[in-house]
């Protein structure tokens, strides 16, 4: 097991690997910048202590003895979460600090031994956390919890929020051509792309911004501690706005059909 090296490139998120309380059962794990592109993303785990008293782990990222020691004080890891197709490649070494946790994935998952995501979270942790699947095509599925004490949603890849000033100089120009620099947060165009049912995309979107949620917690960029809603609408306004169209048009067919 190995902590990041001291040499890497900070991230801005300094100190990482280290467990980073947000509110009461609620911390984030900030991670070394990852990725085969010519700019690494910074990464983030999320950490829930559960009513029962075990552990709840999103996007499992970087592992290190400390942590390790923390982690087990706390309370049992009972459950690791892939939240979306995207390989995590960290997660070997947490199963096998972990050997009883659960594995949780959306279907497609590469990860053959994890049980299912699905529309509704399950009983494990339904009493602390809502869940709205993402279904839209086999190459987009993302899994996004809400806890409804800590009013956070926490999500993957849903947009990211890459905050260029802590970034090189020349990186700075490939973040704000992919469109998804803090400034205005947005779904990567790749993910977008791979949307084959934006209509799924947009129920969840609602859903999502209808729990109001003051916390945004997302793998890549910014940590939002308040305006998370806002945040959501704003990233997502022109789905939302086609799909108020949608609405206004069949209110107006059904008024005018009876």
């Amino acid at each position: 097991m190995t902590a990041p090296h001291a040499s890497e490139r900070p991230t801005g998120y300094e100190p990482l690997g280290v467990l980073k309380p947000l509110a009461k059962g609620l911390w984030v794990i900030d991670g070394p910048a990852e990725g085969a592109g010519l700019v690494p993303l910074p990464t983030r785990s999320v950490v829930v202590q559960l009513g029962c008293g075990g552990l709840w782990v999103q996007a499992p990222g970087v592992l290190n003895a400390d942590l390790l020691s923390v982690l087990r004080a706390l309370g049992p890891v009972r459950h690791l979460v892939a939240p979306n197709l995207t390989v995590l490649r960290h997660l070997p070494l947490w199963q096998a600090e972990f050997p009883d946790a659960k594995l949780w994935a959306p279907e497609g998952s590469p990860f053959a031994d994890a049980t299912l995501l699905g529309a509704q979270a399950p009983p494990d942790w339904a009493a602390d956390m809502e869940q709205v699947l993402i279904d839209a095509g086999p190459r987009y599925r993302e899994a996004v919890f809400h806890h409804h004490n800590a009013s956070a949603l926490i999500a993957g890849d849903l947009i990211h929020a890459i905050e260029t000033v802590k970034l090189r100089a020349w990186q700075r120009p490939f973040i704000w051509f992919g469109g998804v620099d803090d400034t205005d947060p947005a779904m990567p165009r790749k993910l977008r792309n791979a949307c084959r049912d934006e209509a799924a995309l947009a129920v969840a979107i609602e859903r999502m911004v209808e729990l109001r949620p003051r916390r945004l917690l997302i793998s890549h960029g910014r940590l939002y501690e308040a305006g998370g809603a806002a945040v959501l609408e704003r990233s997502f306004r022109k789905l939302l706005r086609e799909r108020q169209w949608t609405h206004a048009l069949k209110t107006i067919e059904e008024k005018t059909t009876r």
